[in-house]
């Protein structure tokens, strides 16, 4: 349980969408408009993590026009360190 006291501390929290992987060239002919395909499918998970740490596994909804988060699933430590292993190579 955290302490009531630090309620009011604000975290960065963010959304793993996916990645991709792109030359050198690619990256810099980038332009607006331009596509960038990632590695991931439609309903594939997203990762949430707050300060750079995995915490959480989910999917984004749409909502009208609000883009929201649905937690799956709650990291405890051995899955954020897999995760980190997966996604990060550490």
């Amino acid at each position: 349980m955290i302490d009531k006291g630090l309620d009011d501390i604000e975290l960065n929290l963010e959304f793993i969408l996916g990645s991709a992987e792109i030359s050198l060239d690619f990256l810099n002919n980038l332009k607006e408009d331009d596509i960038v395909s990632t590695e991931i499918s439609t309903g594939e998970p997203t990762f949430l993590l707050v300060s750079g740490e995995p915490i959480a596994r989910g999917d984004i909804m749409l909502d009208y026009k609000d883009i929201n988060f649905r937690i799956t699933k709650i990291f405890d430590s051995n899955d954020a360190i897999r995760f980190s292993k997966d996604y990060f190579g550490t």
